[in-house]
């Protein structure tokens, strides 16, 4: 498909050419040629009849993505791209990571009438639900060009999967590659640059953190001066309270441990001390925080808020964060958790700290299978038909007005 020059915008957010033509989509696969989809992610799809370019995104998406890719990769399809030998058995891990699946996050034309009521069929909270001018080329484009990670370049449709060459190379070697470091959000870039280094953002780290720590990818990436100059602080606890639900927690917590390791940010010996430490810094976080309306104003209000005061620091060079940046070791450090169990003096006394601070949470129930009836077809509005015109009244129309007799 070649790109259309005159879009440059998604959600406003301005895109420039370049950003758009790196984007190269795969051949996209049917549904029905996915082996595995059927079975495993069938009853999870609902595309409301009637309704025109519903597509899901995010972890079903990925999902298919995976399953399709490793399809590829047992054809020896992806056998020797870019010198690398696809690991079957990896990917086989990465894509029982994704299940159960919890949630549902969905895509809906800005066309669509009832985009609440679909998106209650679909099983998709309400912001989860992402608006596209058009399901089609080249506003898919813009959809890939915006997301976080590779292999979330991903869009399923109702008979089609598009996904990017870039995600089947991030799934060929298992790497969490991020893809939003150059586009500019709403808070800035998720990519900066302090005294000619380039550095991943505080929330990148966490993403990618977050995805290798449940075993969704095998490893990312990451200069060495950028764990020393970007701390993840409260991320830490934003992804424990996102853990604490599910019955992995220990497993995910023991993983992060390593990765905080790996990354040479922490002098803690065990998960224990390590989780204790995080909890012992932020004593006023809250873990039973929840994604109302509510909270999710107060979130951004306090983010423009953060925004506009780094803008008035950096504006009039007053204590500028920059002058924390001292690292300058560019070795590329691979931080790769594998898998990690606790030890099993500390059991106890981790599975202590977990009850402490998820009490009074509920425990997260996976998606529900499909039992809903799906919309109905629309009716098409009635077409109206012409009155017959008299020969009086289509003379009238070629002389421009009534007859002079």
């Amino acid at each position: 498909h070649t790109v259309q020059r005159d879009v440059k915008h998604l959600g406003h957010v301005p895109l420039r050419e370049w950003e758009i033509d790196q984007i190269e989509i795969a051949d996209p696969p049917l549904i029905s040629e996915i082996p595995g989809l059927r079975d495993r992610l069938w009853e999870h799809l609902i595309f409301p009849e009637g309704v025109e370019g519903a597509c899901y995104k995010g972890g079903i998406a990925r999902i298919a993505t995976k399953m399709h890719h490793l399809d590829l990769a047992k054809r020896g399809e992806r056998r020797g791209r870019r010198g690398v030998d696809v690991d079957i058995e990896m990917l086989e891990e990465m894509l029982e990571a994704e299940f159960p699946i919890f949630d549902s996050d969905i895509v809906l034309p800005e066309s669509e009438p009832e985009p609440n009521k679909v998106a209650r069929i679909m099983r998709a909270d309400i912001d989860g639900v992402e608006f596209l001018k058009e399901i089609r080329f080249p506003h898919i484009y813009q959809f890939m060009a915006t997301r976080d990670l590779a292999t979330n370049q991903s869009l399923l449709g109702h008979n089609k999967l598009w996904c990017t060459e870039q995600a089947l190379r991030s799934l060929d070697s298992g790497e969490a590659i991020p893809t939003m470091g150059t586009t500019p959000g709403v808070f800035g870039r998720e990519m900066f640059t302090v005294n000619g280094l380039d550095h991943y953002a505080a929330n990148v780290l966490y993403r990618l953190t977050k995805t290798v720590c449940e075993g969704k990818h095998g490893f990312f990436r990451a200069p060495q001066y950028n764990f020393d100059n970007v701390g993840l602080d409260k991320y830490w606890l934003v992804e424990l309270r996102g853990w604490l639900t599910k019955g992995k927690c220990k497993e995910y917590m023991a993983r992060a441990f390593t990765c905080a390791q790996q990354m040479g940010i922490t002098d803690a010996t065990t998960p224990l001390a390590f989780w204790q430490e995080q909890v012992d810094a932020f004593p006023d976080f809250d873990f039973t925080q929840k994604n109302t309306p509510e909270n999710i104003a107060r979130w951004i209000v306090n983010k423009y808020i953060t925004f506009i005061e780094k803008r008035l620091r950096r504006t009039f060079g007053i204590h500028s964060s920059e002058n924390h940046f001292t690292s300058t070791e560019e070795t590329l450090v691979r931080v790769e958790p594998g898998l990690v169990t606790v030890p099993d003096a500390e059991v106890q006394d981790l599975e202590s700290l977990i009850a402490k601070i998820s009490e009074g949470l509920d425990p997260e129930e996976p998606a529900p299978y499909r039992d809903e009836p799906v919309l109905a077809p629309r009716p098409k509005p009635a077409r109206r038909r012409r009155r017959r015109r008299s020969p009086e009244e289509r003379r009238r129309d070629v002389l421009g007005g009534w007859p002079r007799y």
